[in-house]
């Protein structure tokens, strides 16, 4: 019984270890940063890590770098600044791992900033004229409901209900 058991995880890892595949990476530049994608392969119970070529985590399935990376799941990874070579590792315990080595021409590409971009003078208009204007809309409301006469219509209710 204990032979067939340890026969059964010897299999199983060994399996495992020649399971490990290579996989396609796809990249491209935007104004917003380099992007590295993978095609999806896992499901929720895998492991996914992206790394720089010289092992300097960026993301995993429970974190990322916030300085360096700007979103990632199983299938992409953006980052701010544009690397020539990233990692992936998809770890999926019995269906093995796939890994990925990306390339970019980061020669074109610009880091980009993390911080958000200025709100333009446009938009500021924008909200101002529609808070003065929802102010005086209320302001207008006010002055009109206190203004309106209610005893004459408490007196015309009053009469309406109790007999002359």
């Amino acid at each position: 019984m204990l032979r067939r058991f340890l026969l059964g995880i010897s299999l199983a890892l060994l399996q495992r270890s020649f399971s490990s595949m290579e996989i396609n990476c796809s990249t491209s530049s935007t104004r917003n940063g380099t992007i590295y994608s993978v095609p999806h392969f896992g499901d929720d119970s895998c492991e996914f890590y992206w790394s720089t070529i010289s092992d300097l985590s960026l993301a995993n399935r429970d974190e990322k770098v916030d300085d360096l990376v700007a979103a990632s799941n199983f299938t992409f990874l953006q980052t701010y600044k544009c690397y020539e070579k990233i990692k992936y590792v998809l770890d999926c315990y019995v269906k093995g791992k796939k890994n990925a080595t990306c390339s970019a021409d980061c020669s074109q590409s610009a880091e980009v900033s993390k911080e958000p971009e200025p709100v333009s003078e446009g938009t500021r208009q924008y909200w101002l004229t529609a808070g003065i204007s929802s102010v005086f809309f209320l302001l207008v409301v006010g002055i009109v409901y206190y203004r309106c006469p209610r005893r004459e219509v408490n007196q015309d209710i009053e009469d309406r209900v109790s007999p002359a």
